[in-house]
């Protein structure tokens, strides 16, 4: 089915039944990255593995492996007055995080 106005989702397992409604036109997990490698992390992981963080305003958080930027880049839009820096070794990593950031520009 094209030109939808509601994706509705039902699943039914047993006695029990759950009903789903997309908020979204278009996925979360596209949101953000331009460039992706073999091992880019999805944008709405990436998200929840920060929020785990639960970084608190003048936190400094490390991804150390940081790959295509996802986990930094996604915790800078969401949460205000901390500093998140990415590293990698890889130089193509390196190559996709810059990319990355830069289609966003600054974030405060």
């Amino acid at each position: 089915m094209k030109n939808f106005d509601l994706e509705v989702l039902l699943n039914i397992q047993n006695d029990s039944m759950m009903v789903m409604v997309s908020l979204n036109r278009e996925s979360l997990f596209k949101r953000n990255i331009c460039a992706f490698g073999p091992t880019t992390m999805r944008p709405t992981m990436a998200y929840c593995m920060a929020a785990l963080a639960e970084p608190n305003r003048g936190d400094i958080i490390l991804d150390p492996m940081c790959g295509g930027g996802s986990i930094p880049l996604e915790a800078a839009l969401s949460f205000d007055g901390c500093l998140f820096i990415g590293a990698d070794f890889h130089p193509k990593a390196l190559e996709r995080c810059s990319e990355n950031m830069n289609r966003i520009g600054p974030v405060r």
